[in-house]
C-alpha cells in the first residue's frame, strides 16, 4: 500500500520536485480516509486537523455569507487538495467541504503537514500563491453565474494587447511635447494652451484604452466557456458555449514576443455552426488549456456516473429489487393518500357570495391592464416570453406622436380662435374641425397599430423549443419560426450601442444545426439574462434527453438480465424437481 501511495503522490504537481525519500516519509505519516456522498469532511469554523489530497471522487466547497445563503466557491476532484488555507493563515476553517460522490482521500495530520512545510519551505511559497489564486477565483462572481456554477479560470488580455494600441495616445503625447517645447522658447499663450490640450487628450486616450482593455475577459467555469468583448461606451459582445460542446482546443503563438512574454491565442473548437471561440492574446495559455481539458474530462466523467446510476435504477426496477427505504416511502405515501381520501369524503357546502356591484369596473380595469400594461418579459412554469424593449416602441411611435401633437394643437388653436385663426369664420372653423378630427382619429389608430405590432412580436422559450413569433395587427400577416433546443449550437450576445447599454437591450444570435437557420432575438430586454435562460433550458433538456436515452438503452440490458434471471430460476427449479424425483 505504501508503494501505491508513493506512486499517487508522485502524480500530484505540488509534490513533483520532492525526492522519493520524502514521499515515502509522507506515505508512512498519512492515512487513507473514505467518506460517503453528502458527508462533511471539513466544517467552516472548526480548527484545522488535517490536509487532504483527493484520490477518488469529488467535493464541493461552500462558504457562508452573512445575510445570504451559503455560496458555492469551488469544486475539487481527483488529485486536487484542500485544507491548507487554515494552516497557512493559522486560523479556523473558512469554508465547509462536502463529498458529492463516494470519496477517498489521503490525509496528513497537522504535525505531519507542518513538518513537511518546515523541511521544504518552497512548498509554503507555492501553496500561498495558489491560495491567493483560489481566493480570487472563489470571490469572482458574475450576474450570469448559476447557483452551482464556479469560476475555474478568469483572465484578461495580455498587457501586450494594450501596448499595441499605444500609438493612439503616444501621437498626441508627442505633439504635446513638441508644442510645450515651442511654448517654453516663445512663451506664447496659444502654444501653452495647445500643449496642455494635447497632454489632456493623451491622458484621456490612455485612460479610455486602459478601461477598454480591462473590460474584456475570458472565463472558464465548471459549466461553460465565456468570451466577453466590450468596446467601452459603444457595444458589448459575449460568446459562450457549454463545456460539453468543446471538441478541441489549440494554442497558437505568433512571433517571438509571444514566446518570450508567454501569451497566445487559444482556439476552442465547439459543436456550433461558427465552430470557434477564440481567446486572443491570452496570458499563460498553457495553464488555461489544462483547466479547459480537465473541465471537459470531468463533464464526460459526470456523464458516465449518471449512466451508471440510471442503469442501476433500471436494473433494480426490472428485477424487482426495490431498496427498503424506497419501499417504506411508498407505503407511507400510500397510507397518507388513503388518509387524505378519508378526510376528503366530508364535503363542505359551497358558501354563497354576495353580488359584487364593482364587477363591471373590475372587468374594465382588468381589460385596461391586460391591454396596456405589457411586461417586457414574463414567466409561466418553464415557459418564458420576451418582447422587444419599450425603447423600440418609443422609436416606432415618434412619427404618429408628433403628427398627433401637431394636428391636436392645430385643432385647439382653431377652437380657441388664437393667432391667425381669429380671422376664420365660424363655418370655416366647423369645416376645419370636421376635417381634422378624422385625421386625429386616423393618427391615433396609426399609433395603436404600432403598439399592437410591438406587443404581438414575441420571443418564447419553452422546456424543449424556442419560438420567434411575429404577428401583424388585423390578421394581416403572421410568421412563426421555431426549433428544438437540442438543435441550438451557440448563443451569442451583442449590445450594439451606448443607448443599448444605457437601456439594457441587445440582440441574441442563436445558431442552430437545422435547416431553419439562425434565429435573432432583436432588441430584447436584458440580453444577458436571455442568454443565461436559454443555456439553462438547454442544459435541462439535455439532461432529460440523456436520461431518457440512457434509460431506453439500458432498459434493453435490464431485459437481458431479467431473462437471464428467469432462466437461472427455471434451471434451479428443474434441478430441485430432478433431486426430488431421484429421492422418491
Amino acid at each position: 500500500m505504501s508503494e501505491e501511495i508513493v506512486s499517487f503522490l508522485q502524480e500530484i504537481p505540488l509534490f513533483a520536485d520532492l525526492p522519493e525519500e520524502e514521499l515515502e516519509r509522507l506515505a508512512e505519516a498519512g492515512e487513507i480516509q473514505r467518506f460517503h456522498r453528502g458527508e462533511v469532511i471539513v466544517k467552516e469554523g472548526d480548527l484545522p486537523e488535517a490536509f487532504y489530497i483527493i484520490r477518488r471522487g469529488s467535493v464541493v466547497v461552500r462558504r457562508s455569507i452573512p445575510g445570504r445563503p451559503e455560496q458555492i466557491v469551488a469544486y475539487f476532484h481527483e488529485k486536487d487538495y484542500f485544507g491548507e488555507m487554515a494552516f497557512l493563515r493559522e486560523t479556523t476553517r473558512n469554508a465547509t467541504v462536502e463529498a458529492i460522490s463516494p470519496l477517498e482521500v489521503f490525509s496528513l495530520d497537522k504535525d505531519a503537514f507542518r513538518g513537511l512545510l518546515y523541511r521544504h519551505p518552497e512548498l509554503q511559497d507555492l501553496l500561498e500563491a495558489q491560495m491567493e489564486q483560489r481566493l480570487t477565483l472563489g470571490e469572482t462572481r458574475f450576474p450570469w453565474l448559476g447557483d452551482d456554477e464556479v469560476v475555474l479560470s478568469f483572465r484578461r488580455k495580455h498587457l501586450i494587447a494594450l501596448l499595441r494600441q499605444s500609438w493612439w495616445w503616444i501621437i498626441p503625447l508627442f505633439l504635446g511635447s513638441a508644442a510645450a517645447a515651442v511654448a517654453q522658447q516663445t512663451g506664447e499663450l496659444p502654444y501653452i494652451i495647445l500643449s496642455s490640450s494635447l497632454f489632456a487628450l493623451a491622458a484621456l486616450t490612455f485612460l479610455y484604452l486602459y478601461l477598454d482593455w480591462r473590460n474584456d475577459y475570458y472565463v472558464v467555469t465548471n459549466r461553460r466557456i465565456v468570451h466577453l468583448e466590450r468596446v467601452l461606451l459603444v457595444r458589448e459582445d459575449r460568446d459562450e458555449a457549454p463545456i460539453q460542446r468543446v471538441q478541441d482546443v489549440n494554442i497558437v503563438r505568433k512571433g517571438p514576443l509571444a514566446k518570450v512574454f508567454d501569451f497566445g491565442d487559444m482556439v476552442i473548437q465547439t459543436a456550433g455552426t461558427t465552430g470557434q471561440i477564440v481567446f486572443r492574446d491570452l496570458p499563460s495559455p498553457d495553464e488555461v488549456l489544462e483547466v479547459v481539458l480537465a473541465d471537459v474530462e470531468r463533464s464526460r466523467r459526470r456523464s458516465r456516473v449518471e449512466t451508471k446510476k440510471i442503469f442501476r435504477e433500471e436494473l433494480q426496477e426490472r428485477l424487482g429489487w426495490k431498496p427498503r427505504g424506497e419501499a417504506l416511502e411508498g407505503e407511507e405515501a400510500a397510507e397518507g393518500g388513503a388518509q387524505e381520501g378519508e378526510e376528503g369524503e366530508e364535503e363542505k357546502e359551497p358558501e354563497k357570495k354576495p353580488f359584487d356591484f364593482l364587477l363591471p369596473l373590475r372587468v374594465i380595469g382588468y381589460w385596461l391592464k391586460s391591454t396596456f400594461y405589457v411586461p417586457m418579459w414574463e414567466r409561466e412554469d418553464d415557459t418564458i416570453t420576451w418582447r422587444t424593449h419599450w425603447f423600440v416602441l418609443v422609436r416606432k411611435s415618434m412619427a404618429p406622436f408628433f403628427n398627433l401633437l401637431f394636428f391636436t394643437g392645430l385643432l385647439w388653436l382653431i377652437g380657441m380662435g388664437w393667432g391667425p385663426m381669429e380671422t376664420l369664420s365660424p363655418s370655416l372653423r366647423r369645416m376645419a374641425w370636421v376635417l381634422i378630427i378624422p385625421v386625429d382619429l386616423f393618427i391615433l389608430g396609426w399609433w395603436f397599430y404600432r403598439f399592437w405590432d410591438w406587443k404581438n412580436d414575441l420571443y418564447i422559450i419553452t422546456s424543449d423549443r424556442i419560438i420567434d413569433l411575429k404577428k401583424r395587427p388585423l390578421f394581416l400577416q403572421e410568421e412563426r419560426r421555431e426549433t428544438t433546443l437540442d438543435k441550438i449550437q451557440n448563443v451569442n450576445l451583442t449590445i450594439p450601442s451606448p443607448i443599448a447599454q444605457l437601456f439594457n437591450y441587445g440582440t441574441i444570435e442563436i445558431e442552430t444545426a437545422g435547416e431553419v437557420g439562425a434565429f435573432e432575438f432583436k432588441n430584447v430586454y436584458d440580453p444577458r439574462r436571455v442568454q443565461q435562460e436559454i443555456f439553462a433550458h438547454m442544459d435541462e433538456l439535455q439532461q432529460r434527453q440523456r436520461e431518457s436515452e440512457e434509460r431506453r438503452r439500458l432498459r434493453q440490458f435490464a431485459d437481458w438480465f431479467a431473462i437471464y434471471d428467469e432462466l437461472k430460476r427455471e434451471q434451479q427449479q428443474m434441478g430441485v424437481e430432478l433431486e426430488e424425483g431421484e429421492t422418491s
